[in-house]
């Protein structure tokens, strides 16, 4: 607000500055435009800093709003492996037909034989 305040304020000075030396002529000056305006080189590092400092803070929302969504999904995902038991097998089926495609020499896999779909657990010997 304090900005537009001091353009009011400095065009209404211009107006009158303008007025006051053009009225003797017979001139009426009515319109007035800044072609070119010089600005200090500390000013210019000012708002290329702000400008920067804006770029960094939307980087960080987008990033931060990018976590938020791929943590719900996991959720969704880690939901929907709890609710169905068979559905934790099809996962390390997907993941091995994954690694296959890869150009790796060795892959050694963990495959659950519980009808369950989890991995049998071995209890001690009495």
């Amino acid at each position: 607000m304090k900005c537009c305040r001091s353009v009011r304020s400095s065009t209404s000075t211009s107006s009158t500055f303008l007025d006051q030396n053009t009225d003797a002529w017979g001139i009426k000056v009515s319109n007035v435009e800044i072609k070119h305006v010089d600005l200090d080189e500390s000013m210019i590092r000012a708002m290329a800093k702000q400008a920067e400092a804006e770029r960094t803070r939307r980087a960080k929302i987008i990033h931060a709003e990018g976590e938020e969504q791929a943590a719900k999904s996991l959720v969704a995902a880690a939901h929907a492996l709890g609710t169905e038991p068979m559905s934790l097998q099809l996962r390390y089926l997907q993941t091995l037909a994954d690694i296959a495609h890869e150009k790796t020499s060795t892959i050694i896999f963990p495959y659950p034989r519980s009808p369950d779909g989890l991995p049998s657990r071995q209890t001690p010997a009495d």
